[in-house]
Parts: structure tokens; sequence; C-alpha cells
């Protein structure tokens, strides 16, 4: 692949909280250009199977998605599928980049509950079983929407953040992007709590637990093994959290009272980051050299630290270390999140390079690992066409002169919500 040309475009689709892109424009856009579109469609293997959920992404306009079946139907952990239509991906330079990544000795298990989900899900039980949770999830929605200092998010409140953040446009608009029902995201900042010391009280206290807790909001998933029982469980809590909060504190509990948590965007640390060694430079500068955290800023990391909630690095080997990114890790700490990757899970030390003059390559010439380039590489092989368009509903930061795009993933708007959201380009 030259310089300056896409191989594809991959987006996230749909997110932890079940918001979906509008694919279909963005795979018109994507073809436009003879670039194919890969979706991750981890959250969404049950779409194809109920006409009350959003379409599946190869339905469409996406050329390949990829599909976490044990996550929302019944396949065991770690089984998953991909699925190819169209002609812009070659099969055969799919499967010779997949046999770059298999296992030579694949699970008999996994792929036998792969074929055993499938079934249950293309039978009449299964679809019952299906339909019976989409159920339970408008219902306990509803409940939920009814408890005072709770809010639910909705298609109409996805459409509404749609619409504001990308200037009032028509309803026609806005129309692609859309919500899986079995998806239910409730948020806790109307009672003045914290999402995660809040998924730790509903833990510890009422057995309930979120797929995914961020700093406004939790993330609840109903699945075809859901029980009315499970709801009833999870809106009482939510009512019994309520009604403490409220008798006992008026307007709610302020966890964050210095309201600092809401100004450290997630995407302003992100967008400020300066890299300034290759990551393997700074990963393999030996010996490292241990510093407590606050004396760490401005020198440079040579450890990954990833914060979740959101799950995403705000360091990596090589980066600058910046007093936003130290405050934003104390954050995550102070209200019960936890921090992965590096040595000092505590956050009280980090690791730094010891002698920042030591560079053995140029960043700008440091490829993609090796694995991820080879990946792309075959996948892109044939596909010798010019650069499209970026497709993002905000303008992507300015690029590297001396790098390519190759894959664009960002998220839906969701700017009412939460901003564990963000836009990412990977130079070649």
């Amino acid at each position: 692949m030259r310089q300056g040309e896409v191989g594809a475009v991959m987006i996230v689709s749909p997110t932890y909280h079940g918001v979906v892109s509008d694919v279909a424009a963005i795979a018109q856009v994507c073809h436009a250009h003879g670039v194919p579109l890969i979706v991750d469609e981890a959250h969404g293997s049950h779409f194809a199977f109920s006409g009350r959920l959003p379409a599946a992404a190869l339905d469409r306009g996406a050329d390949v998605a990829i599909q976490s079946t044990h996550k929302t139907l019944g396949a065991l952990s770690q089984a998953s599928m991909l699925h190819l239509r169209g002609s812009l991906v070659p099969r055969p330079a799919l499967a010779s980049a997949l046999r770059l990544l298999h296992s030579s000795s694949p699970s008999a298990v996994l792929l036998a509950s792969l074929d055993a989900a499938r079934h249950q899900i293309m039978s009449t039980a299964g679809r019952t079983m299906l339909e019976a949770a989409i159920d339970l999830a408008l219902s306990a929605r509803l409940r939920l929407a009814a408890i005072p200092g709770i809010q639910v998010f909705t298609r109409d409140s996805l459409r509404s953040s749609s619409e504001a953040s990308r200037g009032a446009v028509d309803a026609e608009d806005a129309a692609g992007v859309d919500l899986d029902a079995m998806r239910v995201t409730v948020r806790v900042d109307g009672l003045r709590l914290h999402g995660l010391s809040t998924e730790a009280l509903l833990n510890q206290r009422y057995g309930v637990f979120p797929e995914l807790a961020t700093h406004k909001a939790l993330a609840f998933v109903v699945t075809i093994g859901t029980t009315q029982r499970d709801i009833d469980a999870l809106v009482s809590a939510f009512a019994d959290v309520s009604a403490r909060t409220v008798a006992l504190h008026g307007c709610g509990v302020d966890v964050d009272s210095s309201g600092d948590g809401d100004k450290r965007c997630w995407q302003d640390v992100w967008s400020a980051c300066e890299q300034v060694m290759a990551p393997r430079d700074a990963y393999m500068s030996a010996p490292p050299h241990v510093l407590p955290l606050a004396d760490a800023v401005g020198r440079i990391a040579c450890e990954v630290v990833c914060p979740y909630p959101p799950g995403i690095p705000v360091l990596v080997p090589g980066q600058r270390i910046t007093q936003h990114a130290v405050d934003l890790l104390r954050d995550v700490i102070c209200v019960g999140g936890y921090v992965s990757g590096c040595t000092d899970t505590s956050m009280s030390s980090l690791l730094v390079v010891r002698d920042e003059h030591v560079r053995t390559s140029n960043f700008a010439d440091v490829p993609l690992a090796a694995g991820v380039r080879m990946l792309f590489d075959v996948l892109t092989q044939h596909l010798e066409r010019p650069c499209a368009s970026h497709v993002a509903h905000s303008p992507p930061p300015p690029a590297r002169q001396s790098s390519s795009c190759i894959t664009l993933t960002f998220l839906p708007p969701f700017p009412l919500w939460d901003r564990d959201i963000g836009q990412t380009i990977l130079p070649a």
C-alpha cells in the first residue's frame, strides 16, 4: 500500500451502550471510493434475528463484520464469528490473514458452542426467547425511568444527541443512527452519584452487576438468559438507591464535589498526547526509572497505563507524561476505578525512561505492530485506490505528513451522556 492511500475503514458498531452507527451511509461513502468497510460488531450478533432490533452491519452494506457470539448469544466465552460479503475483500486474502492469527490447535469445545448458539437462535424457540428478552429490556427501561433522579437512555435521546452534535441536521439524516433495544443505560448523575461508586454499591449490597460503568452512567445487557426476576432485582436496587440517597442527602451525594472529573475530558488527554519516542525504544530502554506519580510529569513513559473506564490507554511507551493525564488517573483511582498495564496499579509510581537522549529509531518511521501491519498488508495488497475521505462526525486531528491513514475507528455521537467516546487514526 502506497503512502496516502486508504486500505480499509473500520468502525465500532454497536458500542457498549448499544449505539449503532449509520453504517449504510458510511458504507456508501467507502464504496464510492472503492474502499471496504469493516465493522467491529462484537455486541451485535443478535441483530439479524428480530425486526425490533437494528439491522445487522452486513445488511446495511458492510463488507466484513466481526461478531462476538458469546456476548449476546449462547456461545462460550471467546467464541466469535467473522462474516464476509461482496468482493471488495478477497476471500483468499482474508483467509490468509486469518491463518497468521489462528491457533494451530483450535478449541473443538468453542467451535461446538458456536454451532449450538447458531442452532438455538435460528430455531423457533430461540426467536421466542429473543423476543421475550426484548420485552424485558423495554419494561426495565420504562420502570427505571420512573425512579426519581434516574435517567434512561432511549432512541429519542440518542437521536437528539446526534442532531445536536452534528449541527441541527434534519430527522432523515439522524435516522440511520440507532440503539440496541436490549441495552439498558442508566444515568446516575441526577442523584449526584458517580457511576463507578454506584457499580460497587450495586455489586456489594444488591448483587446486581452492570456490563459497564462510566463516570455518569451504567450499562446493562439483557440477553436470552435474562429472567423477569433479574429485571425486578435491577429495578428494585435502583429504587432503593434513589430512595436512600434522596432521604439522607436531599439532592444526593456528590461523590465528585470539585467537579474536576467532569472538566478532565478524556478526549482532551488523548488529543494533547505527545509521542516523542518509538514505543519499542521506550519499552526496551533499560533499566527504567521508577518515579512517584507527581514527579513523573514531563518524563517519557515506558509502560502502558490503561484506566478503566473507559479501557483505553492514557499513556503508552514513548509518550510524554502530562499533568492532565496524571490528574485524570488519580480521579479514576479515587472513585473506585482501576488501572491495568502498568507495574504499580495503585498509581503511586510510574516507570519512565531513564535516559531520554537514547534513540535508536525515528518514531515517524516506526510501523504498526508487525502482526497488525501484516494483516492489513494482506487485506489491501490488491486494493490500489486513492485515499478516501475521512468518515467521521467531527473533523479528524491533523495527521503526520509521513503517515498514511489506513483505518479509521470512531464512535457515534454520545455528547449528552458521557465522554468515553473518541476517534482514532492509526498511522501506517
